[in-house]
């Protein structure tokens, strides 16, 4: 009985590694004992290696078949593995996406664990053989999914189910909103590829349904269809607005502007063709300010790769205002100031040198190159009376001063000061001072 354990513990003391020395206070049977306790140990720990990399493998496999990198034979072997799966009669990708994490208690660096943990909540709901793999791909939790005797309707009913638990496990566990996007509905694993691309192009449509949607792709994207017209009216409306810095009538007109883009259902990118055209419309309204673009907002990626980023419509207003107009606005306000302290400084300048002369608004206006309505309410704005008031009131007291620092008479003053006659002048005197040109002169000399 002695000669088989011998030959075993003499074996192991021959291992590479073993200590050839015996430990005196452990028997044989207690040496082969721990020996058998470590190679048990050694196993376990290897095993969940091999499973490790096993899931790094499968993960690859995944995110080579949304890709399209993987050819048709080893997709058909990959699933010969699984008779159930193999079976699928209908398939399709559901993808999941971070909504914002945006007022939540986690930052952008968090967000791949984030996924991760979502990775996981979507392998414990969709059972195993619902599914090949769960991957995170790009920033989005990507599955996909097949059915072997269910209706489409079935299929969609029970894809819409787990697509609500998903999104009700992350709201509870990670305290996150998240968007589901569903492809549409493919004969077999070949076409992933396909699918991704649908779930992906589903999850745009966040710009239109808000964030926390279940999407599907066959419901928001009729094929062929286009933007019927684009809202050039209420687009030239809000230009003006800006350039007027109305900021009240800016927020009414970009909220009606951007209604009326999305009020049609069309395909994702006919959105952004009006949103474009906006854009560069601002841009150049930007440049004729003589101010570089990127002096109106804060940040590395071009304004186009930023506005293509946003999902949803709040947030295309809330850039658009932020980024763009509300800087634009305050630029056109101050250099409007500096502008209309500048043209009204010029006319007082004019009236007050040559109020003896025959000078109008339309000389004035001639003189500094703008229309005569245009200077007529930079005037009225900046030194709060009409021009021609301004005018008459300056050209009363040079009349005063006539009076009393010279000796000219009534019809003399009248005709320097460009009044039609002296009756018309004695007149509009009259009716200011209350008194007459002759007997304001009488008045002043009489208190020397």
């Amino acid at each position: 009985m002695y000669s088989p354990i011998n030959r075993l513990y003499r074996s192991l003391q021959a291992e590479p590694g073993q200590m050839q020395s015996v430990d005196r206070n452990r028997d044989e049977l207690q040496y082969i004992g721990s020996q058998v306790h470590e190679m048990l140990h050694t196993k376990h720990r290897l095993t969940g290696i091999i499973e490790g990399q096993q899931r790094q493998v499968e993960e690859l496999f995944m995110i080579k078949l949304y890709q399209g990198e993987v050819k048709s034979q080893e997709i058909k072997e990959r699933l010969g593995a699984f008779t159930d799966k193999e079976a699928w009669k209908h398939v399709c990708v559901m993808a999941v996406q971070i909504d914002s994490l945006k007022d939540t208690r986690y930052e952008e660096m968090d967000k791949d664990l984030l996924l991760f943990a979502i990775n996981n909540i979507v392998g414990e709901i969709v059972p195993s053989f619902a599914r090949l793999k769960p991957a995170v791909i790009h920033h989005t939790q990507v599955t996909l999914i097949g059915s072997t005797g269910l209706s489409e309707d079935s299929y969609k009913k029970r894809i819409n189910d787990w697509a609500a638990e998903i999104r009700q496990k992350v709201e509870q566990f990670l305290e996150l909103g998240v968007s589901v996007g569903i492809s549409r509905f493919y004969p077999t694993v070949e076409s992933a590829q396909i699918a991704y691309q649908d779930a992906m192009e589903a999850l745009k449509y966040t710009i239109r349904t808000g964030p926390g949607s279940v999407i599907h792709i066959v419901d928001v994207e009729p094929e062929g269809t286009i933007l019927s017209r684009f809202p050039d009216r209420i687009e030239q409306e809000l230009l003006d607005a800006v350039k007027l810095a109305d900021f009240a009538q800016v927020d009414i007109l970009l909220e009606g502007y951007l209604k009326e883009i999305f009020q049609e259902k069309v395909g994702h990118r006919e959105y952004f063709v009006p949103l474009t055209a906006f854009l560069l419309d601002l841009t150049r309204m930007a440049q004729n300010l003589g101010e570089p673009i990127k002096s109106l907002y804060d940040g590395e990626k071009s304004l186009i790769d930023q506005l293509y980023q946003l999902k949803t419509i709040n947030e295309i207003g809330q850039w658009f205002r932020e980024t763009l107009i509300y800087p634009m606005m305050e630029l056109f306000e101050k250099k409007r100031k500096y502008q209309y302290a500048k043209i009204s400084d010029q006319m007082l300048t004019m009236i007050h040198q040559e109020a003896e002369t025959d000078l109008s608004l339309d000389l004035c206006a001639t003189r500094l190159g703008y229309h005569p309505d245009y200077i007529r309410g930079v005037f009225r704005k900046e030194v709060g009376v009409n021009f021609s008031d301004y005018v008459s009131s300056f050209r009363l007291q040079q009349a005063k001063s006539m009076l009393v620092d010279t000796d000219l008479k009534i019809a003399e003053i009248a005709e320097r000061l460009h009044y039609n006659n002296s009756q018309n002048f004695i007149r509009y005197f009259r009716k200011q001072e209350g008194i007459t040109p002759g007997q304001y002169r009488e008045k002043y000399l009489s208190r020397e």
